[in-house]
């Protein structure tokens, strides 16, 4: 499953919440540095999903606020 995300790096509240079908906005504490928010990104994904870390990846956007982010559930 492919999904969008827009993240928010260096937010005090984490969450994740899904906007509308297959849009997801996720708030990280880490900033945006050294590929930190994208870590917390997909251990946050993974909970959501309750599915393991390695099932969650960034297809692109990596370096950017939106990404296209794939689950395999």
């Amino acid at each position: 499953m492919m999904i969008k995300v827009k993240i928010f790096p260096g937010i005090r509240k984490e969450g994740v919440m899904e906007r509308s079908k297959g849009v997801f906005e996720v708030k990280v504490k880490e900033k945006a540095e050294q590929g930190k928010a994208n870590k917390r990104l997909i251990e946050l994904l993974s909970k959501h999903f309750q599915i393991s870390e390695n099932q969650v990846k960034i297809i692109s956007g990596s370096k950017r606020r939106n990404k296209m982010v794939s689950i395999k559930i």
